[in-house]
């Protein structure tokens, strides 16, 4: 069954559990979690993947950033184009038979916002750069071969498709302990997408 969460301390549970299903019109899961609000869409992709410690690096990286965050968001962005799609079609269960209870907003009128959750990478990247091993930003990075060259460093991951929103295991804590409602979420997921449209931003992450 998928949990839907209206307080946003609960998504560290939800993380680590991994115990919600969300199925569309076919038996297929759409995404691990999705949270309606108003007229906000938050769709999240939670992956445990194992980092492999590799020489050079960007070997172990690139592995893990293909299985932990590229597969994730397309994950992401396949529930967002079926959503705009079939916003009717949601199901709690597999055998599509109990509905998705809230009512999705009109997707065109919605804002969607995309967020996965990459374990394992966080003890590598406090090895590599120091400080709490929150993986690095850069807007700079675009595109799975710019990625794969910068170890611990997550950017745009397509230029042309959605922003998503990419939280290790250090940043979904601090994140999910500075935030208490979907509200201030919202707010952040804006902040973060629009100064990653519009200019080149580099921080050491949380």
């Amino acid at each position: 069954m998928i949990v839907v969460f209206f307080h946003f301390g609960a998504i560290r549970e939800f993380s680590a559990t991994k115990a919600a299903l969300l199925s569309a019109g076919d038996g297929k899961e759409v995404s691990d979690l999705l949270v309606v609000f108003e007229n906000h869409i938050i769709i999240f992709s939670d992956k445990h993947i194992h980092f492999e410690k590799t020489e050079p690096v960007e070997i172990g990286w690139s592995r893990w950033f293909r299985k932990a965050v590229l597969k994730s968001a397309q994950q992401v962005w396949g529930a967002e184009r079926w959503i705009r799609q079939f916003p009717n079609r949601l199901f709690l269960d597999k055998q599509c038979k109990t509905p998705f209870p809230i009512q999705v907003p009109d997707p065109a009128k919605a804002t969607f916002h995309r967020v996965v959750v990459a374990h394992d990478a966080s003890r590598f990247c406090r090895e590599y750069f120091g400080g709490s091993g929150s993986l690095m930003l850069d807007s700079g990075v675009v595109g799975e071969q710019q990625h794969s060259r910068h170890p611990f460093t997550i950017g745009r991951l397509n230029q042309d498709r959605g922003y998503v929103h990419v939280f290790d295991d250090t940043s979904l804590d601090v994140v999910m302990n500075y935030l208490d409602t979907v509200s201030d979420f919202r707010r952040l997921s804006n902040e973060e997408g629009t100064t990653a449209d519009q200019r080149h931003a580099r921080s050491c992450g949380w």
